[in-house]
């Protein structure tokens, strides 16, 4: 396929700030290819030959969900640790960070509304002994599904 050469000049535009190599820069180019497979789209056709490509890219990869939690710290004895994060995380609670020292400190991210929610779960997991110290709030983000 023959390739053209152009010369793109900014000349009178809004760029005369840039140096001169930006100004005046050589393009090599199929000479009737465009972006979209040779078709030539005006204006309202390209913006939604590029609208519907975002949109199958969002089908495709999900939407980041981003939402305030309010993280609770675990402490649990190393025997129990691995049984209790797992029905948390099977029961939608997200665990956010899992730390070993002397006990297992489980680090919890629940939305405000939901704290009942997580201290009946507790109780359920734990025979009531389970209690939390909120250490604080963060945003977490997550795919939707």
């Amino acid at each position: 396929m023959p390739r053209a050469r152009h010369q793109v000049s900014t000349r009178g535009s809004r760029l005369r700030g840039l140096s001169r190599a930006a100004r005046s820069t050589t393009i090599s180019g199929s000479a009737d290819a465009s972006p979209l497979g040779g078709t030539l789209l005006g204006a309202g056709g390209l913006v939604r030959a590029y609208g519907d490509a975002v949109r199958a890219g969002l089908e495709v990869t999900g939407t980041l969900r981003r939402t305030l939690v309010r993280e609770h710290l675990l402490d649990l004895d190393h025997t129990d640790a691995g049984r209790i994060e797992s029905e948390l995380r099977s029961r939608g609670i997200a665990v956010l960070d899992t730390a070993y020292g002397a006990q297992v400190t489980l680090r919890l991210g629940v939305p405000p509304d939901q704290e009942a929610r997580l201290a009946t779960v507790l109780a359920e997991l734990t025979a009531g002994t389970a209690e939390t110290t909120v250490a604080g709030e963060r945003w977490v983000d997550s795919l939707d599904a």
